[in-house]
């Protein structure tokens, strides 16, 4: 093969797409000698070339970024365009002016993307490829970039430190001047300046308007100040004063003078005192720099002055250093630009620009960052200033380094299999910092170990942590963040305690899950290891009771007001019993369950409940629930008995829990003589929008009647403004039968409320059924209209209605009608309400086809008098019972007086039968006892009726009351009554029953005995004289109270003794036991 003639190829292009240099192995040494000779001569050519593929997007990327801030300025400067009315010249100064430092920053961030997207295209059309082939090697290729970014970085320090400090003080002044030249004050506040002969001024707020100034502070390191002191330092302090030219006039001042040691020899006051200054206000205020508006020199002298005096000069050093390290960054900027271009290959040429914004933002991130952590002292100000600079220094040599090895052309694509692991880094070390909250609880311990970005705490030694209304106690405590929304993780270990206003609780070890939000802090579980405490309850009765729990483990939730939801218990026992201090398992009663279901108020659940009495198993249940704020038919046991008819029986019902909102019982009734079993259901059930419950039972008798009852009850949240509830019951009994419903939806639309339904209703007094199917109503809100008030109501129905299984009327029901009152008036010196009501209903194919009504009332009150009509007008008939509207005109009045005496009258007249209603008067006076006289007079038959004397007297653990009433018309006493009523600690005495004619009439009486032992006893019985075995109903017994919350006890009553045991804290939670026939019951 002949050796390719590379002497052809074009000199203004020479390294074109599609140019190769294929390999000649039959010339030796022909290869080696034609390429040196063609690196030799053409890499000058090649720099050059590379160079210029590098101007234009250099150019393009400047312009596009300078282009980008100035925008974004011009946005900002958009307010002081409107508000302060400056014009475009003005505007085209400030752009101007802020040029250079806006140079500054674009020229490093171009260099940038002028090498990714130059070396991006060169390498996407095989140039770079066509180079290696001729044995250049990648670093060569970047020489001319890194050459071409060392003079780029002059560029930028040039215009950084001589063009930029001038025109930003420039732009400064000139925006000074638009701000105080408008109508704001010109105040100026916390500003220092040095004067001449080494003294230094400083006014805490000076008023450009006056000219005064306050809180002044003047340092004098020469002397001249004050000559007179002959002190080498002075300083002189002042509350007030007044700047006129180069003068301050000074009021109410103090000054002080030292000397080099330190040592106070002057000290003295003054109430007017003028110092030269040596320059007007506005020189001051346009001298003033800040470290950004200096050149190096100056920085240089204000250091040396600052350190001179003792000031601070952290952020000075960081400014100064930073002028050498921003242009030193446009040099990393092409070393990290070039090395991961060409490493990463041929690619999508968006994958530079991408990965240009990600070196910009991280490198601006730590300037910033590092920026602020220098000026605030929280760094070295030197380390602070260059540390972006190394780390990107060191990752570009490092990259320069290796980059021939590692732009083998897989790269991309095992860089790309690391980038979720790579991107999980960055928002590690980039990310937590924003992620942290605040603190969320107030914390006591011996020692104390927090995280630098506040999202880890750990405490430990004797640990209080408080949060609202939590109290929490531990040997150690954690505390982590959890993802960015508020949440915290809680982690108290060992001799923990728990706690809050609901409940508390003791444990091995406790987990919590918090909520921190700008509203509030609140605890949304807890988790808890080896555990025990207690809850507070209310019971089916009102009374609050306490429930002690302990167990294996378990999980408190709470809702989202903070409040106690639930508590679950796993291998746990529960007891209302804390007596004598004894061991959880001695308690008199424990009730153990494999997982255990609390509800504050509501129920409690228990599967594989085992009943312990005196820490000895007495009972098992596969499951069993118990509602706290109503009862339901789930005893403990069954009911064993023996009746009369059917013979021996089984009655229970065996609970169900499928969750909170489903649960319920089955009951079961099996009788032995027949073989009759009787089963029914019942269902609780609760969704986020739909309540209610199904009753179900059925008993086919062989002898007697068979029974069949249902029952359902529903009530559904539609929305915020409309709701329904539907119930329907039916209940045969052998041949009678029932069946009664009522379904209805309300809403409101505007001022309008609506309501449709559907009822079936039965009424016992003449067995009237009456069914409204269906019926709807409008009715608005009331109109007012000056004093009056009316509210307007329509009605329509189709209602069907039978007496004794007979239908007696049909009709369409319509029916508008109108009420409405009166703002209260005055007249004749009373104070008067008036309300009326009218309506018109009409009733569509019966006879009498409508019925119009009219309600008036008129009440009037002055003083102790009061006097009220009422008139209803009744025009027509309604044909059904349930609407139906007796007229009626009726005057009532009334008095009543209090003082020493209370005094009550009462009266009235029936205008349409023209009689009066009887008189009724009453007197009261006293206080324990209670006195009380009323009577009742006929005024029709001018007679008195009856007069009833009572009397009441209670102290805050006895009763006593009476009454004896007389009948004026027999003129003969009635029987008295009384009422007796004491307690004495656990002991009580109810006494009830009546004397005629000084005789015992009846007495009923119960008394029941405790002592401080526990031991009781009870006795009950009736009294009638009219009966003949004079006696009735007696029981009596013996019991004794466990640790106040179990009790057993003996009684004898109707014919037998009863063995029962009850827990007080459960009012049903009561079992009787006959040994005489057998009868087993449970509940009260």
């Amino acid at each position: 093969m002949a050796c390719p003639d590379y002497t052809s190829l074009p000199n203004s292009h020479p390294l074109q797409l599609g140019t190769s240099f294929p390999r000649c192995d039959n010339c030796p040494g022909s290869n080696r000698f034609l390429f040196g000779t063609l690196n030799v001569m053409r890499l000058r050519r090649c720099d050059r070339y590379l160079l210029r593929q590098m101007l234009g997007p250099f150019a393009l990327a400047l312009a596009g970024l300078v282009l980008f801030i100035v925008l974004n300025l011009i946005l900002r400067l958009s307010e002081l365009m409107v508000d302060r009315g400056i014009g475009i010249t003005q505007l085209l100064r400030l752009l101007i002016l802020w040029m250079p430092e806006l140079i500054a920053w674009a020229i490093p961030m171009a260099a940038l993307f002028a090498v990714f997207l130059g070396l991006g295209r060169m390498d996407h059309d095989r140039e770079i490829m066509a180079l290696e082939s001729i044995g250049v090697s990648l670093r060569r290729i970047l020489v001319p970039v890194l050459v071409a970014s060392i003079g780029l970085s002059f560029l930028t320090f040039a215009v950084y430190n001589w063009a930029m400090p001038a025109s930003k003080n420039a732009a400064q002044r000139t925006y000074r001047e638009i701000v105080l030249t408008q109508s704001l004050p010109r105040i100026s506040a916390n500003t220092f300046f040095t004067g001449s002969n080494d003294q230094y001024f400083y006014v805490r707020q000076y008023d450009a308007d006056d000219g005064s100034v306050r809180d002044v502070l003047i340092y004098d390191v020469s002397g001249r100040l004050f000559p007179q002191a002959e002190s080498k330092i002075t300083i002189v302090t002042a509350d007030t004063g007044t700047w006129t030219n180069e003068n301050w006039d000074l009021e109410n001042g103090r000054m002080v003078g030292f000397d080099r040691d330190g040592t106070l020899i002057y000290s003295g006051t003054f109430e007017e005192l003028s110092i030269p200054v040596a320059q007007t206000a506005d020189q001051i205020w346009a001298q003033s720099k800040a470290p950004s508006e200096m050149g190096i020199r100056e920085l240089v002298d204000r250091i040396a002055r600052a350190r001179t005096s003792g000031l601070p000069t952290k952020e000075t050093v960081v400014e100064l250093h930073q002028r050498f390290a921003l242009p030193l960054s446009t040099i990393l900027f092409v070393l990290v630009a070039g090395t991961v271009s060409l490493m990463f290959g041929s690619k999508n040429r968006s994958t530079g620009i991408i990965i240009g914004l990600v070196i910009i933002g991280l490198y601006q991130g730590a300037y910033f960052w590092l920026n602020a952590l220098g000026r605030r002292g929280a760094m070295n100000p030197i380390l602070a200033a260059w540390t972006p600079d190394l780390l990107f220094g060191l990752i570009g040599f490092l990259l320069l380094m290796r980059v021939d090895r590692l732009a083998s052309r897989d790269t991309w694509s095992r860089l790309r299999s690391r980038l979720p692991f790579l991107t999980v880094l960055v928002c590690c070390l980039f990310g937590f910092k924003g992620f942290s909250q605040d603190i969320p609880l107030h914390l006591e311990c011996e020692d104390l170990f927090i995280s630098a970005d506040q999202t880890s705490i750990v405490a430990q030694g004797e640990v209080r942590a408080e949060l609202d209304d939590v109290v929490l106690q531990a040997d150690s405590l954690q505390l982590d963040q959890i993802g960015d929304d508020g949440q915290w993780h809680l982690k108290a270990i060992g001799h923990v305690a728990l706690e809050t206003a609901d409940f508390a609780l003791t444990g091995d070890r406790v987990d919590a899950e918090i909520l921190v939000s700008a509203d509030e802090t609140r605890t949304l579980s807890l988790e808890t290891f080896g555990f025990g405490g207690q809850s507070t309850f209310t019971n089916s009765s009102g009374e609050s009771q306490t429930l002690y729990f302990h167990g294996d483990s378990g999980r408190i939730e709470f809702d989202s007001t903070g409040d106690l939801e639930y508590v679950e218990i796993r291998q746990g026992e529960v007891t209302t019993c804390n007596c004598c201090d004894r061991p959880f398992q001695s308690q008199p009663y424990t009730i153990r369950a494999n997982r255990m279901l609390f509800y504050p108020d509501r129920m409690v659940v228990a599967f594989g409940l085992t009943g312990r009495i005196g820490g000895v198993p007495a009972l098992w249940l596969p499951v069993y629930v118990q509602p706290l704020a109503d009862t339901l038919e789930s005893p403990l046991f069954p009911a064993i008995g023996n009746s009369a008819l059917r013979g021996w029986f089984l009655k229970w019902n065996v609970p169900f829990y499928v969750s909170e909102s489903l649960y319920g019982s089955i009951l079961f009734d099996y009788f032995s003589r027949f073989n009759e079993l009787g089963g029914g259901l019942i269902v609780k059930y609760a969704t986020d929008n739909h309540r209610g419950n199904v009753d179900i039972y059925a008993f086919p008798a062989t002898v007697g009647d068979s029974t069949l009852r249902f029952s359902l009850d529903h009530s559904v949240s539609i929305s915020e403004t409309w709701s329904g509830s539907a119930s329907v019951d039916y209940s045969m009994q052998g041949e009678s039968e029932t069946f009664r419903f009522q379904a209805r939806a309300n809403g409101t639309v505007g001022a309008w409320s609506i309501s449709s339904s559907a009822i079936r209703s039965w009424k016992e007094v003449g067995n009237i059924i009456t069914q409204r199917l269906p019926e709807f109503s409008l009715t608005r809100e009331s109109v007012s209209i000056g004093p009056l008030s009316i509210q307007p109501s329509f009605s329509t129905g189709w209602v069907r209605e039978w007496r004794e299984q007979t239908l007696t009327n049909q009709a369409t029901r319509l029916g508008a009608s109108a009420s409405g009152s009166v703002d209260p008036f005055q007249a004749l010196g009373a104070t008067i309400r008036p309300s009326f009501s009218i309506g018109s209903t009409i009733y569509s194919g019966l006879e009498d086809d409508y019925r119009t009504s009219l309600t008036i009332s008129l009440p009037a009150t002055r003083g102790i008098l009061s006097i009220a009509y009422d008139g209803t007008f009744v025009a027509g008939r309604s044909p059904f019972d349930f609407d139906s509207i007796e007229a009626q005109s009726h005057v009532g009045w009334s008095l009543d007086a209090s003082a020493r005496i209370d005094i009550h009258l009462e009266g009235g007249l029936d205008l349409i039968a023209l009689s009066f209603d009887p008189l009724e008067a009453s007197l009261s006076w006293g206080y324990s006892p209670d006195w009380r006289i009323s009577l009742t007079y006929s005024i029709s038959g001018a007679a008195l009726q009856d007069v009833v004397l009572d009397m009441n007297w209670r102290s805050s653990s006895h009763r006593v009351g009476w009454s004896l009433p007389y009948d004026a018309t027999s003129q003969s006493l009635e029987p008295l009554s009384f009422e007796l009523s004491s307690e004495m600690g656990p002991s009580r005495l109810s006494l009830s029953g009546a004397i005629d004619r000084g005789q015992l009439d009846s007495l009923n009486g119960s008394l029941s005995i405790q002592g401080e032992s526990g031991w009781g006893a009870t006795i009950s019985s009736q009294f009638d004289s009219s009966s003949p075995t004079t006696l009735s109903d007696t029981r009596f017994g013996i019991f004794r109270d466990i640790g106040d919350c179990l009790r057993v006890g003996l009684e004898r009553g109707a014919g037998e003794i009863w063995i029962y045991g009850s827990i007080l804290a459960f009012p049903e939670a009561i079992l009787r036991y006959a040994p005489e026939s057998g009868g087993l019951q449970f509940g009260d």
